[in-house]
């Protein structure tokens, strides 16, 4: 992560996933998948901190990790929001 200042500090991350392959087969299915991240940490007072982060993450094909064939599958979006006190 990257300190911007005192109090508010900031990180990005990226991920490529070469050629997913079916469940306890060697089976290649042709796909591949990224996802991308990033967060926030702000320290508003000393010894509490609130970390925000979000997850982008998609398939390259449109091919069923399950039955191969077309799926039509669209990316996935999550975040979470962290408060933590230290005493």
């Amino acid at each position: 992560g990257i300190a911007a200042t005192d109090t508010l500090a900031f990180g990005i991350a990226g991920q490529y996933f070469f050629d997913f392959y079916q469940n306890a087969t060697d089976n290649s299915l042709g796909v591949d998948g990224y996802q991308i991240e990033g967060n926030v940490a702000w320290t508003p007072v000393e010894n509490f901190t609130v970390l925000t982060g979000v997850a982008y993450r998609d398939l390259t094909d449109d091919v069923s990790l399950v039955g191969g064939g077309s799926d039509n599958l669209d990316g996935s979006l999550e975040g979470f929001v962290r408060f933590t006190r230290e005493f």
